[in-house]
C-alpha cells in the first residue's frame, strides 16, 4: 500500500481536499467481477454517485488489471485515464515503479519523471 497523499480534487464542484492510496491485490477474480467487489464496497462506505467528479465517501478504481488493455462500453476502462493525475500516478509509482505501462511502455517511475502529472 502507498502512502496517504491529501490532494485538490481536478473536475467537479468545489469540495474539500481528497485522501489517496494505492494498492496491489492479488486476485483470481476477473475484472468485471472486481468491479463488481469494488462497487459493492463503496456501497457498504454509503458511496453515492450523484454529480460527476463530486463528493464521495469512496472511490475505487482499478488502475491496472496485469498488462490486460480494455477499451470497451461501460465503467470499467484498464488502464485508467485518470493515471495522468498525481493522485493517482504518484502513490502507484511509489509502490511499483518498475511496472511497465501496457499502452505506453514505459515504467511508472520513468512516466513520473518525464510527464509531470496535472
Amino acid at each position: 500500500m502507498s502512502s496517504l497523499y491529501e490532494t485538490d480534487p481536478v473536475g467537479g464542484p468545489d469540495q474539500d481536499p481528497y485522501l489517496n492510496a494505492v494498492v496491489i491485490v492479488v486476485t483470481d477474480l476477473d475484472p468485471w467481477a472486481m468491479l463488481a467487489v469494488t462497487q459493492s464496497i463503496e456501497r457498504h462506505w454509503h458511496r453515492v454517485r450523484e454529480v460527476r467528479w463530486g463528493p464521495r465517501t469512496l472511490d475505487i478504481d482499478i488502475i491496472f488489471f496485469d498488462d490486460l488493455i480494455l477499451k470497451g462500453p461501460g465503467n470499467l476502462q484498464i488502464p485508467r485515464p485518470e493515471l495522468k493525475h498525481a493522485f493517482v500516478l504518484e502513490p502507484l509509482a511509489q509502490i511499483a515503479p518498475d511496472y511497465i505501462h501496457p499502452e505506453t511502455g514505459m515504467s511508472l517511475s520513468r512516466t513520473l519523471r518525464i510527464q509531470p502529472p496535472e
